[in-house]
């Protein structure tokens, strides 16, 4: 009786265990660097406002991210540096966005940790803070404004 008990007891602790590491597989996040990269190409980011939307494009390669507010215009131009897996630092190289000016400067390092990545949508937030930053991915071609 008491060896039929253990191996029940047994049984179960297996089967427990299986179901942990299974469901922590099915619910992991990318834990390495090249899992969570951006793929390169052109983003979308919108940022609720009270009067509506604000649209902000986006232009990542592999070493870069240049965020526009007014393509080609007004925009940062920021270096990506991944300093561990998932986790990144924009480092600010320029600034033509005059909205930016005075909490912006050159050589700003602001670490990021990536939260998800589902299809197309990728999402990180600065590390010690809780709002979460979207980028929807649109495409291999970021839409430069047209020189006349």
């Amino acid at each position: 009786m008491v060896i039929k008990k253990f191996l029940i007891l047994c049984l179960i602790l297996a089967f427990g265990i299986a179901f942990e590491i299974h469901s922590a597989r099915l619910f992991t996040f990318p834990s390495t660097t090249s899992e969570c990269r951006f793929k390169p190409g052109y983003y979308i980011e919108s940022i609720p406002l009270e009067s509506g939307e604000l649209t902000i494009h986006v232009d990542i390669t592999n070493e870069f991210a240049t965020f526009h507010r007014i393509i080609d215009k007004f925009y940062v131009k920021n270096k990506i540096n991944w300093v561990k897996d998932c986790e990144f630092e924009l480092i600010t190289l320029e600034i033509t966005d005059p909205i930016l000016m005075d909490s912006d400067f050159i050589g700003n390092k602001t670490h990021y940790r990536v939260k998800q990545i589902k299809d197309t949508l990728y999402q990180y937030a600065e590390v010690n803070k809780q709002n979460v930053i979207s980028l929807q991915f649109q495409g291999l071609v970021f839409p430069h404004a047209v020189m006349e």
